[in-house]
């Protein structure tokens, strides 16, 4: 490939990722608008009554008290454990950018979420839009996926990430700690930080790369 179809390449890499990111925006000031005015859209309202439905006749089962441990404590623990090995890994390859990338993103999403919830407050549910726990496990997952991208393990971290965010914004409205729509607007949080910080990094290092 010559510099010229790498640098096209590049490019169109980039105005992917410009309207993936407007489309996430988009996405997630709909939610938040309708959040904010105390509506929730009828697919919401459907999918939580099933999910929920489905809580309130499990209870005490071996499903309900996984759905518990996970909101609990596993689905964090199990973000910061992934979210560290992650880091660690990429350091002892010598990618030390995108360990950095996947810092940021992390960092982000977690200074972001909180600084969102009062704009787009429910009048009915406190700080329920968008959802930390669904923001931060888009924002690692699309974070591992980014990494991974360039190696035989991308399919690999596509799948089982998405298994694992999909999981726990399901947990989140089965237990009633979000509606279906909050888990939407954490994934768009999360997924528009990842993308966002890997085009900071990105240009930071192209920058660098000038200088030297």
């Amino acid at each position: 490939m010559t510099p010229v179809e790498r640098a096209r390449g590049h490019e169109t890499r980039r105005l992917w990722a410009l309207a993936g990111g407007l489309g996430l925006m988009v996405g997630f000031l709909l939610l938040g608008l309708e959040a904010r005015e105390g509506h929730m859209f009828a697919w919401d309202r459907a999918v939580w009554r099933f999910l929920h439905g489905h809580e309130l006749h499990a209870q005490g089962s071996v499903f309900d008290r996984v759905a518990n441990s996970m909101l609990d404590s596993g689905g964090t623990a199990a973000m910061v454990i992934l979210g560290i090995a992650l880091v660690a890994i990429l350091l002892r390859s010598g990618r030390t950018q995108d360990a950095l990338f996947v810092v940021t993103a992390g960092t982000a999403t977690l200074a972001l979420t909180p600084l969102l919830k009062e704009p787009f407050e429910r009048a009915e549910l406190k700080y329920s839009f968008p959802s930390g726990h669904s923001a931060a496990s888009s924002a690692l997952v699309a974070a591992a996926v980014i990494v991974a991208w360039p190696t035989r393990l991308r399919w690999v971290a596509l799948v089982f990430g998405t298994l694992f965010a999909a999981t726990l914004g399901t947990v989140l409205v089965y237990e009633n700690w979000h509606l279906p729509s909050d888990v939407l607007g954490g994934w768009c949080v999360g997924v528009g930080c990842a993308v966002v910080a890997r085009g900071v990094t990105a240009a930071l290092a192209r920058g660098r790369r000038r200088l030297s």
